[in-house]
Protein backbone atom coordinates (compact mmCIF):
# COMPACT_ATOMS: atom_id res chain seq x y z
CA UNK A 1 0.00 0.00 0.00
CA UNK A 2 2.28 2.83 1.18
CA UNK A 3 5.90 2.73 0.16
CA UNK A 4 8.52 3.64 2.72
CA UNK A 5 10.92 6.49 2.08
CA UNK A 6 13.68 4.00 1.27
CA UNK A 7 11.44 2.18 -1.20
CA UNK A 8 10.65 5.39 -3.06
CA UNK A 9 14.31 6.42 -3.12
CA UNK A 10 15.31 3.04 -4.55
CA UNK A 11 12.63 3.25 -7.25
CA UNK A 12 13.88 6.69 -8.36
CA UNK A 13 16.76 5.10 -10.25
CA UNK A 14 17.01 5.65 -13.99
CA UNK A 15 15.25 2.97 -15.93
CA UNK A 16 15.07 2.25 -19.63
CA UNK A 17 11.61 3.85 -19.79
CA UNK A 18 12.93 7.23 -18.61
CA UNK A 19 13.60 9.64 -21.44
CA UNK A 20 16.14 12.39 -21.71
CA UNK A 21 14.82 15.71 -22.99
CA UNK A 22 17.72 16.56 -25.28
CA UNK A 23 20.22 13.75 -24.96
CA UNK A 24 23.96 14.37 -25.27
CA UNK A 25 23.91 15.36 -28.96
CA UNK A 26 20.91 17.64 -28.54
CA UNK A 27 22.67 19.13 -25.53
CA UNK A 28 25.75 19.74 -27.66
CA UNK A 29 23.70 21.64 -30.23
CA UNK A 30 21.82 23.55 -27.52
CA UNK A 31 25.07 24.37 -25.72
CA UNK A 32 26.64 25.75 -28.87
CA UNK A 33 23.51 27.73 -29.79
CA UNK A 34 23.05 29.25 -26.33
CA UNK A 35 26.80 29.71 -25.99
CA UNK A 36 26.84 31.64 -29.25
CA UNK A 37 24.21 34.03 -27.90
CA UNK A 38 26.08 34.42 -24.61
CA UNK A 39 29.45 34.78 -26.31
CA UNK A 40 28.32 37.14 -29.06
CA UNK A 41 25.76 39.21 -27.19
CA UNK A 42 25.82 38.98 -23.42
CA UNK A 43 29.53 38.95 -22.65
CA UNK A 44 30.22 42.23 -24.49
CA UNK A 45 27.03 43.80 -23.08
CA UNK A 46 27.99 43.09 -19.47
CA UNK A 47 31.51 44.40 -19.86
CA UNK A 48 32.99 41.21 -18.46
CA UNK A 49 36.38 40.57 -20.02
CA UNK A 50 37.10 36.89 -20.36
CA UNK A 51 40.51 36.05 -21.75
CA UNK A 52 40.47 32.68 -23.49
CA UNK A 53 43.67 30.76 -24.10
CA UNK A 54 42.53 29.99 -27.65
CA UNK A 55 39.67 31.12 -29.90
CA UNK A 56 38.18 27.64 -30.08
CA UNK A 57 38.14 27.09 -26.30
CA UNK A 58 34.80 28.80 -25.56
CA UNK A 59 33.05 26.66 -28.17
CA UNK A 60 34.50 23.50 -26.67
CA UNK A 61 33.38 24.60 -23.20
CA UNK A 62 29.87 25.53 -24.38
CA UNK A 63 29.54 22.24 -26.24
CA UNK A 64 30.80 20.08 -23.37
CA UNK A 65 28.61 21.83 -20.80
CA UNK A 66 25.63 21.45 -23.12
CA UNK A 67 26.37 17.75 -23.60
CA UNK A 68 26.59 17.26 -19.84
CA UNK A 69 23.26 19.03 -19.35
CA UNK A 70 21.62 17.01 -22.15
CA UNK A 71 22.96 13.73 -20.80
CA UNK A 72 21.49 14.36 -17.36
CA UNK A 73 18.15 16.09 -17.93
CA UNK A 74 15.20 13.69 -17.67
CA UNK A 75 11.68 14.58 -18.75
CA UNK A 76 10.09 16.37 -15.82
CA UNK A 77 7.37 19.01 -15.57
CA UNK A 78 8.22 22.15 -17.51
CA UNK A 79 8.77 24.22 -14.36
CA UNK A 80 11.33 21.57 -13.37
CA UNK A 81 13.25 22.02 -16.63
CA UNK A 82 13.64 25.73 -15.99
CA UNK A 83 14.55 25.18 -12.32
CA UNK A 84 17.17 22.55 -13.18
CA UNK A 85 18.61 24.87 -15.84
CA UNK A 86 19.01 27.72 -13.37
CA UNK A 87 20.41 25.37 -10.71
CA UNK A 88 22.94 24.10 -13.30
CA UNK A 89 24.15 27.66 -13.88
CA UNK A 90 24.53 28.36 -10.16
CA UNK A 91 26.39 25.06 -9.74
CA UNK A 92 28.74 25.90 -12.64
CA UNK A 93 29.38 29.38 -11.25
CA UNK A 94 30.26 27.98 -7.81
CA UNK A 95 32.44 25.26 -9.34
CA UNK A 96 34.22 27.82 -11.52
CA UNK A 97 34.83 30.02 -8.48
CA UNK A 98 36.34 27.08 -6.62
CA UNK A 99 38.63 25.71 -9.34
CA UNK A 100 38.33 28.16 -12.23
CA UNK A 101 41.36 30.11 -11.16
CA UNK A 102 43.42 27.07 -12.19
CA UNK A 103 42.00 27.08 -15.72
CA UNK A 104 41.43 30.78 -16.31
CA UNK A 105 43.61 32.78 -13.88
CA UNK A 106 43.24 36.04 -15.81
CA UNK A 107 39.44 35.96 -15.60
CA UNK A 108 38.94 35.07 -11.94
CA UNK A 109 37.74 38.53 -10.93
CA UNK A 110 35.37 38.80 -13.91
CA UNK A 111 33.80 35.43 -13.18
CA UNK A 112 33.33 36.23 -9.48
CA UNK A 113 31.39 39.41 -10.26
CA UNK A 114 27.61 39.75 -10.42
CA UNK A 115 27.71 40.12 -14.22
CA UNK A 116 29.77 36.91 -14.32
CA UNK A 117 27.12 35.18 -12.23
CA UNK A 118 24.48 36.50 -14.63
CA UNK A 119 26.35 35.01 -17.59
CA UNK A 120 26.38 31.55 -16.04
CA UNK A 121 22.70 31.71 -15.11
CA UNK A 122 21.80 33.10 -18.56
CA UNK A 123 23.64 30.26 -20.28
CA UNK A 124 22.00 27.57 -18.19
CA UNK A 125 18.55 29.18 -18.30
CA UNK A 126 18.92 29.17 -22.09
CA UNK A 127 19.60 25.43 -21.96
CA UNK A 128 16.50 25.02 -19.78
CA UNK A 129 14.37 27.03 -22.22
CA UNK A 130 15.60 24.97 -25.16
CA UNK A 131 14.64 21.86 -23.16
CA UNK A 132 11.16 23.32 -22.69
CA UNK A 133 10.89 23.95 -26.44
CA UNK A 134 12.08 20.42 -27.20
CA UNK A 135 9.50 19.04 -24.77
CA UNK A 136 6.66 21.10 -26.22
CA UNK A 137 7.61 20.37 -29.82
CA UNK A 138 8.06 16.67 -29.05
CA UNK A 139 4.44 16.42 -28.03
CA UNK A 140 5.29 15.04 -24.62
CA UNK A 141 3.97 18.06 -22.80
CA UNK A 142 6.58 17.42 -20.14
CA UNK A 143 4.03 16.90 -17.38
CA UNK A 144 5.02 13.27 -16.80
CA UNK A 145 7.29 13.40 -13.80
CA UNK A 146 8.71 10.01 -12.88
CA UNK A 147 8.99 9.65 -9.13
Amino acid sequence: MGQSWKGRAMSAQLSENDELVLGPWGGLIAGLAVGGVVFAGLIPATGVEIHWAAGWLPWVMFGLLGMLYGACQLRVPIRGLVAVGIFYGIFLWILTNLVGWLLFPATTEAIRSWPGFGLFVSYSAGLGLLSVLATLMGGGGGEKARH
